[in-house]
């Protein structure tokens, strides 16, 4: 008896926690606040890179989670796409995105960057139906067509379309190809028949209920149909009718006989129905349903495409061309903002909150006050302080051992509401009487068990004693003197019974049953030198430390045990950031308000997560000590914009390392397209030597708030080391030198999950000819040329001068010579004429006397 009720139990338990489970998503809207599209986006596929397609009634629209790109019909271009109406997107083996539409069906060039059309006939010859219901690929690579009046398969070598039709008696619709590669058929009288794509027959499984066929989803058991006006419904693999849907818990929104346009089962079993009525999950035989005027992500009520990526991410289509995504790693933060409709909080300033004892939630404001909060009917009641209206500035609450209500105000002192009644007494400032504070600004409150500790602004310390009912001025006495003129935000009483003030020129502990007090400031030359001088929030957490938050220095932490600080700055995220409040979850972990998001620690693995904006909170800034943990473990976090609230559940986390989509290269303003060979990967880029101004457009496959997308890219041999990129997907390089380069970027998820490979390209710029290696060979050759011929210049030259200093000095000789010669000729002609001329004299007159003699003698 007893294990059947536990079995009972369980399974009980175990259904409506799957059901609450379930019913725990959130939607993100994709498309602009207009829509894609005046019509209905009622198409998705996903490449093996991770591009989102869309097909609609405007073109295609390829989505990258940072940019959208819509390829559309041209008249001008004869062979581009034939018409704005997209019926179906397909992708090959090959990675090919092929699109059907209701004038022809295309394929992509990636190259071109644009859609072409792909002409065939059926394989008779005759010319082919160009109305295109539905495209599909089997499990063999064949794409199968369904026209206005036939279907078949594409043999790509002949461009002809073989169609089947025998057993076929009514015009198809659809052709559907599930995960275990089956393939099936729906035709328009409602007729589903399995296709037998190897023999290219077909098998009737469910007879026609009269109505067209929109959708078909299988499981191991279960077929899933989709009608055009007879609802939705699941039969087994007998063709036998196991269950029509219904809504039975509102009759406008019963999908038994609408339009349902898909039906998916996701990777987690989970059935979802897309119709004119709206977006239904089935839990068993129960239907969810997510209107879109509850659920702020979907664009519209009347949905037309389901499809899940490969990231597990959901993506729904809509009317009016509205794209939504769903993703299940995603985390939902329930945010409590003022506006014009009744029973919203009177104020967006939320500044503190407390519980008393009975379970009444109250919110206190900056500008209007105090708010009963209902969480079961998410609206607030104001509640009036005082009898004179005008605003309070709540800065602090607090509830005592006895269910009393405290409120600490700017410039309107205390307020005190005893258990048992429904008005507040006041404590304004004034004389110290016992009715009065020391300032009229409150700022904190901490309970004691006797007593309620006060902390102002330029009045120090106050105690409101339970048993005297009085108020005590304890700056005034040791060791809360130093106090007297700052401004106490925090108290806080530790498990040792210290109490803790932060103030704005330091902290201060004192223990109070001795009244020793110790100072904790950053003029201290011991281990209780902080990093700070302005604390905004103290408490001690389940570890015995103390956290203590402040204002441009993370957290300071005080360990008894060793008597000294820490400067916890959870991974660098809290660096240099004013932090307001610090509490922990039911799970142990620990959540930090800041002025710049909020932060999650999970101290165990020593990870730590931000939460801004874009998650879905109030806001990035936060209001100090407006934190605060219900008796349910609800925990409310208050900033300048409403106040967000976390139930007790686990907190999820996209544990998937996103893939890099290099979606543009630029050179000199010349654009581009990256040839992408696989994950991660692209074809080398060579640019011409003028081309070293260049530009990088990147994204990633993470479409989970994609704004919190980050990236880190280098550039090897020019910029080694990582240069974080944050979120803006670019990066520009200027006058590169010619020379071989390698991009690389990396990516991180809206978690911080980074990939551990990063993408990259090679990128050549190339060397002016005059400056190539061929160049610089033919140069040196040259020049080697030039420097023999000097060489052998300088070497002729001085051969030259040698040879004519030889011929001069051979010249010189010869004259020297000659000289010589004359010389000693005359001088031997001397010696031989002075004793010549001595014979001559004596010998002349016998020479004249016979000359005379012969002439005589001939002239006779």
């Amino acid at each position: 008896m007893r294990s059947s009720f536990l079995i009972c139990f369980l399974v009980v338990f175990g259904f409506y926690s799957t059901f609450a489970q379930a019913d725990d998503v959130r939607f993100r809207r994709v498309s602009p606040p207009g829509g894609f599209s005046f019509q209905a986006i009622h198409s998705f596929n996903q490449d093996k890179f991770g591009y989102i397609w869309m097909g609609g009634f405007d073109g295609v629209l390829r989505y990258d989670s940072k940019e959208i790109i819509r390829f559309s019909y041209q008249p001008e271009k004869e062979d581009g796409l034939p018409s704005n109406t997209v019926t179906a997107i397909a992708i090959d083996k090959n990675n090919n995105i092929w699109a059907s539409t209701d004038k022809g069906l295309c394929k992509f060039n990636s190259l071109a960057q644009e859609f072409e059309q792909v002409h065939y006939s059926y394989e008779n010859g005759s010319q082919a139906n160009q109305h295109l219901f539905s495209i599909q690929f089997d499990g063999q690579g064949k794409l199968w067509i369904v026209d206005e009046h036939f279907f078949g398969y594409l043999d790509e070598t002949t461009n002809k379309m073989i169609r089947i039709t025998d057993g076929l008696t009514k015009s198809p619709r659809l052709i559907y190809n599930d995960e275990t590669n089956r393939l099936w058929l729906g035709t328009l009288d409602g007729s589903v028949y399995k296709v037998n794509y190897k023999e290219a027959k077909i098998e009737k499984l469910i007879n026609g209920s009269g109505s067209m066929v929109r959708t078909i989803s299988t499981s191991t058991d279960n077929i899933w149909v989709g009608y055009q006006e007879h609802g939705a419904r699941m039969y087994d693999f007998e063709g036998k009718l196991k269950y029509h849907y219904q809504y039975t818990k509102n009759p406008d929104y019963d999908i038994s006989n609408a339009s349902i346009r898909k039906i998916w089962r996701d990777t987690r079993g989970q059935i979802w129905i897309g119709s004119y009525l709206g977006l239904f999950k089935s839990i068993g035989k129960e239907l969810i349903h997510y209107d879109h005027n509850k659920y702020e992500g979907l664009p519209h009520n009347s949905i037309f495409d389901i499809f899940e990526d490969n990231q597990g991410g959901i993506w729904i289509g809509t009317w009016s061309g509205g794209v939504a995504y769903m993703h299940h790693s995603d985390n939902s933060f329930t945010n409590y903002r003022h506006s014009d409709e009744p029973g919203t909080i009177s104020d967006n300033m939320v500044s503190s909150f407390a519980q008393t004892p009975d379970g009444q939630i109250y919110v206190g404001t900056e500008l209007f006050g105090l708010n009963l909060f209902d969480p079961k009917t998410s609206s607030f009641s104001p509640l009036q302080i005082k009898k004179q209206k005008g605003i309070i500035d709540i800065k602090a609450m607090e509830v005592d051992k006895d269910g009393g209500l405290w409120i600490g105000s700017a410039f309107n002192g205390l307020f005190y509401r005893p258990a048992t009644q429904s008005t507040f007494m006041h404590f304004p400032a004034g004389p110290e009487d016992g009715k009065h504070v020391s300032a009229f600004e409150v700022y904190s409150l901490c309970k004691s068990d006797s007593g309620m500790w006060i902390g102002t602004n330029l009045g120090g310390i106050n105690f409101y004693n339970f048993s005297t009912k009085n108020i005590s001025f304890e700056s005034k006495k040791s060791p809360f003197e130093q106090l007297l003129n700052t401004n106490c935000r925090a108290l806080t009483i530790d498990t040792n019974n210290n109490l803790w003030i932060g103030t704005q020129n330091g902290a201060v502990r004192s223990h109070l049953p001795t009244g020793q007090s110790t100072l904790f400031n950053i003029y201290e030359n011991n281990n209780h030198k902080t990093g700070s001088q302005n604390f905004y929030f103290i408490t001690q957490l389940s570890d015995g430390r103390i956290w203590m938050g402040t204002g441009g220095n993370g957290i300071n932490i005080y360990n008894p045990k060793s008597d000294s600080i820490s400067i916890f700055t959870a991974n660098d995220l809290l660096k240099n950031k004013d932090v307001y409040g610090i509490i922990e979850d039911s799970y142990k972990n620990i959540w930090i308000t800041s002025n710049d998001g909020l932060i999650l620690y999970n101290s165990d693995l020593q990870t730590s997560r931000r939460f801004v904006l874009n998650d879905g909170i109030q806001g990035d800034l936060f209001n100090p000590s407006a934190i605060y943990k219900d008796n349910q473990g609800n925990i409310y976090f208050g900033g300048t914009n409403g106040f967000s609230l976390l139930e007790p559940k686990p907190i999820h986390t996209n544990h998937r390392p996103p893939n890099i989509l290099l979606t543009k290269v630029s050179a000199n303003n010349r654009s581009i397209v990256p040839i992408q060979t696989g994950i991660n990967q692209y074809q080398k880029i060579v640019l011409d030597p003028t081309e070293t101004n260049l530009n990088f457009t990147f994204s990633a496959d993470n479409y989970l708030l994609p704004d919190k997308n980050e990236f880190s890219y280098r550039l090897v041999n020019y910029i080694d080391n990582w240069v974080d990129n944050n979120n803006r997907g670019t990066a520009n390089f200027i006058n590169l030198p010619a020379g071989e380069y390698r991009f690389e970027v990396k990516a991180s998820n809206n978690d911080g999950i980074w990939n551990d490979k990063p993408a990259s390209i090679d990128i050549v710029v190339k060397q002016f000819w005059y400056k190539s290696t061929y160049a610089i060979a033919v140069y040196s050759f040259i020049f080697l040329l030039i420097i023999i011929g000097v060489i052998r210049f300088f070497r002729e030259r001085s051969k030259l001068k040698k040879d004519l200093l030889i011929e001069k000095m051979e010249h010189k000789q010869e004259e020297q010579l000659t000289e010589m010669k004359l010389k000693f000729f005359t001088n031997i002609s001397h010696e031989f004429r002075t004793p010549l001329t001595l014979i001559k004299w004596p010998c002349k007159p016998v020479v004249t006397g016979y000359k005379f003699n012969r002439c005589s003698a001939q002239t006779t």
